[in-house]
């Protein structure tokens, strides 16, 4: 059996994991989770056969390679959490004043980086600095 087979079972395990886990947090009827689980159970005992009879001839790459992955996935996670903590707002920001021009500004999500944006559109500028009107 060739080597890509070890990364076929090891997706098919995880996805039988994470499977028996969402049946088991969510209550639902047992059968599925009976058959989620068989299928995690024989899937991860195919992948160990897999990987210790195909070690010397290069299996034991991912053994190396899932976890390295997994953790800079993880890492890649946090840092997206932290930075979507630091931007968040606590509350709404107030209403921009009316300015002599009409700004679109657009947004995907209300933010910090969107309150800036607006606190410095709406701020007056000196004159000479395209802030008056011509008329």
């Amino acid at each position: 059996m060739p080597l890509y087979a070890i990364g076929v079972f090891v997706g098919f395990t995880i996805s039988q994991t994470g499977m028996v886990r969402q049946l088991w947090s969510s209550g639902r009827r047992w059968a599925p989770l009976i058959t989620c689980a068989v299928g995690a159970v024989l899937t991860g005992i195919t992948t160990l056969i897999l990987l210790t009879t195909k070690f010397v001839e290069g299996a034991w790459i991912v053994l190396v390679a899932i976890p390295v992955f997994a953790l800079l996935f993880a890492g890649t996670e946090r840092y997206y959490h932290r930075l979507a903590h630091d931007i968040a707002l606590d509350r709404l920001p107030e209403r921009p004043h009316a300015s002599d021009a009409d700004v679109i500004v657009p947004v995907t999500d209300v933010s910090r980086v969107t309150r800036h944006a607006l606190r410095r559109r709406t701020r007056p500028r000196p004159p000479g600095n395209g802030g008056e009107r011509q008329g």
